[in-house]
């Protein structure tokens, strides 16, 4: 059986490992090479996944979490099973409250979250046109019949 933190742990490698392909400056290297479960406040309550600023500079700063979950730098929103992603023209297609199995939409979350943690890291400001970019990449390469049920965004 497998336990709670080793499945939580894979999804985290799985979106990993997927953004280590998409990004080689050393900035993101540092944040996709560093990141561990650690860094992640698993919610049942929030309404919503999210990056925090201020989580980032804690993690930069040797992980000092001392407010415990309200200092990390990504928050995951489990028991969605749904994946929603932005509706964006210059993207051409999005996810619309597509039901999934929850490991699947935590590696959709992981994916669109770390994106802004490695935005942040370089300097660059929060695009959320690259992180749904990044998402429905991530659906067509990993879960493919997910992906055949996008929707076109005119």
């Amino acid at each position: 059986m497998v336990s709670v933190e080793e499945y939580r742990a894979e999804r985290i490698s799985n979106a990993l490992n997927f953004l280590l392909e998409r990004y080689n400056s050393e900035e993101a290297l540092n944040v996709l090479c560093n990141f561990k479960y650690e860094d992640v406040h698993w919610s049942s309550t929030c309404r919503f996944p999210k990056f925090r600023h201020r989580g980032y500079r804690n993690w930069k700063n040797e992980r000092k979490y001392s407010r415990g979950n309200r200092d990390k730098p990504v928050r995951i929103q489990l028991k969605r099973n749904a994946w929603n992603t932005y509706k964006m023209k210059t993207v051409g297609e999005s996810a619309n409250h597509l039901k999934c199995r929850e490991s699947q939409c935590i590696e959709f979350q992981l994916v669109h979250e770390i994106t802004h943690m490695i935005q942040f890291a370089e300097g660059r400001k929060a695009s959320e046109v690259e992180t749904t970019q990044n998402e429905i990449d991530y659906g067509r390469l990993n879960h493919s019949f997910l992906s055949k049920k996008l929707e076109p965004v005119e």
